[in-house]
């Protein structure tokens, strides 16, 4: 509930009187007491509030306003008419923090029965119309939030889509790189292939240079052994 509807419920107070115990003469007596319903959080919240007894007190604690606070849904237990009808015991559960279930009471006293019947209807009524407010806005605050998460929905869809995209691409260009490297490593195989075929025919041609050197070397040998003979035939006639 926003700052602005808190303060428009609580305007509606009606002043009471509340049965406290004084400090001072130790006997219980009436004291104004400020009774409000206020819509908070969801909640219907009854506020007690008794200002100080005395405004010149030099004591800080009794300067200080009593605020009793009580949950309508939870802590309120009964509400128990007395003979004078203007009066009532007020019974409510302890704050839920103090985990006790201790039962609570408080007497009130309002001018009249009709007053105070009158009054707790007006409030009922004005703090539920804060709550149905306060309902609304959180209602119109919800489809907000629907529309921001359907928006997110389709942000998260259109992401999908792209990392798909993107991971089809990677897988594509990954097939590219394999087909590229596995052309490379047989070039690579074909080249080596070649380097061992030109080795073997560097060999080849060194043993064939060998072997037309002998040849020749034999061929000079034998035409050395031709004029050898021609001179001897030649020489006797």
């Amino acid at each position: 509930m926003t700052m602005s509807n808190a303060a428009t419920a609580e305007s509606f107070g009606v002043r009471l009187k509340r049965k406290v115990l004084s400090a001072e003469t130790k006997l219980f007596e009436w004291r104004p007491c400020s009774c409000t319903i206020v819509a908070r959080d969801g909640k219907l919240l009854l506020q007690l509030q008794t200002p100080p007894q005395d405004e010149d007190s030099h004591s800080e604690q009794d300067n200080e306003t009593e605020t009793v606070t009580i949950d309508l849904a939870t802590q309120l237990l009964n509400v128990v008419p007395k003979k004078n009808k203007a009066r009532c015991d007020l019974e409510y559960y302890a704050p839920v923090a103090t985990m006790s279930g201790q039962v609570l009471k408080e007497e009130l006293m309002a001018p009249s029965a009709t007053h105070c019947q009158q009054w707790i209807a007006q409030r009922v009524e004005a703090a539920l119309r804060a709550l149905e407010l306060e309902n609304a806005q959180a209602k119109t605050r919800e489809r907000e939030l629907v529309q921001e998460i359907q928006t997110l929905r389709d942000g998260a869809r259109v992401a999908a889509a792209e990392r798909k995209h993107i991971e089809n691409e990677y897988r594509h260009s990954r097939r590219e790189v394999d087909s590229w490297r596995r052309a490379a490593q047989s070039a690579e195989a074909a080249a080596a292939q070649l380097q061992e075929q030109l080795g073997i025919a560097r060999e080849e041609n060194q043993l064939l240079a060998g072997e037309k050197m002998r040849l020749k070397r034999q061929n000079s040998e034998l035409l050395n052994q031709v004029h050898r003979l021609d001179s001897l035939v030649y020489g006797r006639f």
